[in-house]
């Protein structure tokens, strides 16, 4: 899997749709919104509406899947 790529492929969808990140470690964020996450070349950056959460390197990421909506 190309992380860098599906992470943008995610980002920039319209509209924006949530989704999940897995992590290696066994954490998991939900990202609601496009602003709570950010991408440099080998870390993705988590933050919450005020502070940042978490800097993971790309190569802990284990999965990319989209939420599904509440019913």
């Amino acid at each position: 899997m190309d992380t860098r790529a599906e992470l943008i492929k995610f980002g920039r969808r319209k509209p924006f749709k949530p989704f999940r990140i897995k992590l290696s470690d066994g954490r998991v964020f939900s990202l609601n919104r496009p602003h709570r996450f950010g991408l440099g070349l080998t870390k993705v950056f988590v933050c919450s509406e005020t502070a940042l959460l978490a800097q993971v390197p790309l190569t802990d990421v284990l999965a990319i899947e989209a939420l599904e909506p509440a019913a």
